[in-house]
């Protein structure tokens, strides 16, 4: 096979995850062909990022040290893991693999523009498909998936509009922004519409080069026509509005996910160093409610990297993800508009992982796409300006 018909092989095996409509694509299938992307990505040359060597290690380390309940099946966890991050993530460097990581970033990101829009079109002509037991949840297959992916959407598109000279094109792409934000908020997630914000902010901060003042000045022109768009916005909160109201009468904003939050931080406080075992939780905790695969719902991703692999294990995450979006803010003006992209969506998916606990989940597409952003995001900013393929 060439490059071409690999890449679009795994591209709609990428977004076959996020689809209401069943592509057959089972889990073996799954592994083996990201495993054969691994084998191929070692071929063009074994160069190592220290970081996430280092990850893996006290992953490894947390197995090791704990005596995990074999639910969690926690050994088969990373080693699929593994064959992710070696295929996708930051495991592995090399120019090949790294212009096929950003490619992959950059279409799959298009991808989710469409299923945005798409989803937007179906919810206007009341498309039954569109509609499940989860509310509306689009051409994706859930809601809070639609969330999600709309609002990395309206930064893909918030870029794409700056990047456009042609004044008919631009308002396209701010059409756009608008049905990706109004999707987001049919979708109903409050995190992935917060998430939203930051990563436009943040596209929006390094845009005017780090301006305090010209950054104030957008945001109150902003605000403004927000305000007075009320009345066009308003009705698509209904389902975020009445999620606001359960959690209120369940005693809390965030009632659904303070117990996960605590349960958490119980289990670092237990084991802060090596954490209680990687992709595991302590059952005596949750009053062993977990799935029949020992599937769990952390809360948290950050909050569930603390707890199974410990103050190492977040550390050396953090470490791959902070300096780039520290970099970029910092000097805006020396970096390219591509670069800037990237990292808006990594500040994207780092405020959506306080309130979501994909990190370590390697079948879901979630997992891929932000350690994905991760190694295209690290790719991106060492080569600052230049050339991308």
């Amino acid at each position: 096979m060439n490059n071409t018909t690999v890449f679009y092989i795994t591209l709609v095996i990428v977004m076959s995850r996020i689809l209401v409509f069943n592509i057959p694509i089972s889990q073996a299938l799954y592994y083996a062909w990201f495993g054969l992307l691994a084998v191929m990505t070692i071929a063009k040359g074994l160069i190592f990022d220290i970081r996430m060597v280092l990850f893996m290690a006290v992953a490894m380390l947390s197995i090791l040290l704990n005596n995990i309940p074999s639910i969690f099946q926690a050994d088969q966890r990373l080693i699929s893991f593994a064959i992710m991050v070696a295929s996708i993530g930051p495991l592995f460097i090399n120019s090949v693999s790294n212009r096929f990581k950003f490619k992959l970033f950059k279409y799959t990101s298009l991808g989710l523009v469409a299923c945005s829009v798409l989803s937007f079109v179906g919810y206007l002509v009341h498309f039954p498909l569109f509609f499940n037991t989860s509310g509306f949840n689009g051409i994706t297959n859930h809601s809070m998936t639609l969330s999600s992916i709309s609002g990395i959407s309206s930064v893909v598109c918030f870029h794409y509009y700056n990047l456009e000279k042609n004044k008919k094109r631009k308002r396209i792409w701010i059409a756009c922004i608008i049905v990706s934000l109004l999707t987001c908020f049919l979708g109903g997630s409050r995190s992935a519409l917060l998430a939203a914000f930051a990563g436009l902010f943040y596209y929006l901060w390094c845009y005017l080069n780090g301006s305090i003042g010209k950054f104030l000045k957008y945001l109150v022109i902003t605000s403004a026509l927000v305000a007075v768009a009320t009345p066009i916005w308003y009705p698509y909160t209904e389902n975020m509005r009445k999620k606001v109201e359960a959690n209120e009468v369940m005693g809390g904003q965030f009632s659904s996910r303070e117990t996960l939050w605590d349960n958490r931080v119980a289990e670092f406080e237990s084991s802060p160093v090596f954490g209680i075992g990687f992709s595991s939780i302590d059952l005596k905790l949750t009053g062993n409610v977990v799935g029949l695969n020992g599937g769990v719902e952390p809360g948290s991703s950050w909050l569930f990297i603390l707890s199974s692999t410990g103050l190492l294990g977040l550390l050396l995450v953090i470490f791959m993800v902070l300096p780039q979006i520290v970099k970029i803010a910092r000097n805006p003006v020396f970096y390219s508009q591509i670069t800037v992209f990237v990292v808006s969506i990594l500040v994207n998916r780092v405020v959506h992982m306080f309130a979501e606990g994909y990190v370590l989940a390697s079948g879901d597409f979630s997992f891929l796409y932000v350690w994905l952003c991760i190694a295209t995001s690290i790719y991106v900013v060492n080569l600052n300006n230049q050339a991308i393929g």
